[in-house]
């Protein structure tokens, strides 16, 4: 998940996620949904006011729960996340082969 999100974001100069709502479901299998609905702040390099470039309404929800595999932060690994955003409003400022408009794995 870290070098798609490297991929996906290294190429911003900032960002920031302003919450509106925050939704914690816990499970009967010791797993957490969390349900959140964001806006992303989105400086492009050229950037360098303190207003960002675009603002995204953003919805993400994940499912976290115990580790797989020892050295985790509290023992506890993302199981699932999905991640719902209109990136088509990143189109004025990337190229159309950037990675925030590719539907196919980028890490393969």
């Amino acid at each position: 998940m870290w070098a798609f999100m490297k991929k996906l974001f290294g190429g911003f100069r900032r960002m920031r996620h302003d919450f509106v709502n925050v939704f914690e479901i816990e499970n009967d299998d010791s797993t957490t949904q969390l349900i959140s609905q964001n806006v992303r702040n989105i400086w492009m390099p050229d950037n360098e006011t303190d207003q960002p470039s675009v603002s995204i309404p953003m919805s993400w929800i994940c499912q976290i729960g115990p580790a797989d595999e020892p050295g985790t932060v509290n023992g506890l690994q993302y199981k699932e996340v999905w991640l719902y955003w209109d990136t088509a409003l990143l189109a004025p400022f990337l190229p159309q082969d950037a990675v925030a408009f590719q539907t196919k794995n980028i890490l393969e």
